[in-house]
């Protein structure tokens, strides 16, 4: 167990031993920081240790007096040098760090008409830094760090871009590229968030997951599910789209978000390159895919008695 910081209560028979945790999010110099970030219903959580330890976070009161709740994360590229993380709420606020994350250090710089599902946040530069918010409604650009906000036509058809989940590649800085997927479509910007069309090579319905391949400026690779046609994957940076994963609809498994989700529910392996391997959930299971998504395997996971066991044994270990 690392529940360390993370207790409920003091009372150990709790029928809700440890907070629920969502947006859970490494650092991206985890190999020197052991940093990780997420939440909790009415806090941020840090880990300075890999996990093994935590320590909860609040945050000023929203500007509309309110306390904040349901945080999204979201960590610059380059906090190894700048120390500098972001997090939205459920009353459309933002707020800032640029000391870790560590309490006392918070400043809200702004707030947004609805609640924020995604924050993708890009490199510092001499002008400014920019980030784009998937909220509720619409998709939001900001180029000065997250202090005001402009609201993006996400070109898809008229409709507004629902719970957009909103993800930056990862050569965002050279190639400006980003995904919103979202109930109407999926829509791509070319341009660093300016401007954006309805991606129409992919298959028309509500787009519940999408993601970029971590070595996207060499491969091209993009994946994208969608409700009602499955899995779709582009190795040409989303020109045109092949239909992969039939072993999911086959057996009835739908990759999407949900309203408090623990992160993204695509996930590249750092190594795809070489190992082809990515992760993703669907409903209640945890799936896996070594050929870049072509077939995937449903992950075998203790149960909860299993986890009793083993904690009721390991108490008996220590005593």
């Amino acid at each position: 167990p690392v529940n360390r910081g993370l207790e409920f209560s003091d009372n150990p028979s709790s029928s809700f031993p440890v907070w629920r945790l969502h947006n859970v999010h490494m650092s991206p110099d985890f190999a020197n920081d052991d940093t990780i970030f997420s939440s909790t219903w009415p806090q941020l959580v840090r880990s300075g240790d890999g996990g093994r330890s935590w320590r909860r976070i609040s945050l000023p009161k929203a500007p509309d007096g309110s306390a904040p709740r349901l945080f999204v994360i979201g960590v610059s590229p380059d906090f190894g040098a700048d120390a500098t993380v972001y997090a939205g709420t459920s009353q459309g606020a933002l707020y800032r760090s640029r000391e870790g994350g560590d309490p006392g250090t918070w400043e809200a710089l702004s707030t947004l008409p609805t609640r924020i599902r995604s924050l993708g946040v890009g490199p510092a530069t001499g002008d400014g830094r920019i980030i784009l918010a998937g909220t509720a409604e619409h998709v939001y650009r900001s180029v000065d760090g997250g202090s005001t906000w402009t609201q993006c036509d996400t070109g898809i058809d008229g409709v507004p871009a629902l719970g957009a989940q909103v993800m930056l590649s990862p050569d965002f800085d050279r190639d400006g590229t980003v995904l919103a997927a979202a109930e109407g479509g999926l829509s791509i910007s070319r341009d660093w968030g300016a401007n954006w069309t309805r991606n129409r090579a992919i298959e028309a319905g509500p787009v519940e997951a999408a993601a970029f391949s971590p070595a996207f400026a060499d491969d091209g690779t993009m994946l994208a599910s969608v409700r009602g046609h499955g899995l779709h994957r582009s190795t040409d940076r989303g020109a045109s789209f092949e239909s992969v994963g039939n072993d999911l609809i086959d057996a009835n498994l739908l990759i999407a978000d949900y309203s408090v989700p623990s992160s993204s529910p695509i996930q590249f392996s750092p190594a795809f390159a070489t190992d082809r391997t990515v992760f993703a959930y669907a409903q209640q299971e945890v799936l896996r895919s070594t050929d870049g998504g072509v077939t995937w395997e449903i992950l075998e996971f203790p149960t909860s008695s299993d986890v009793r066991a083993a904690l009721t044994a390991d108490d008996g270990d220590r005593n």
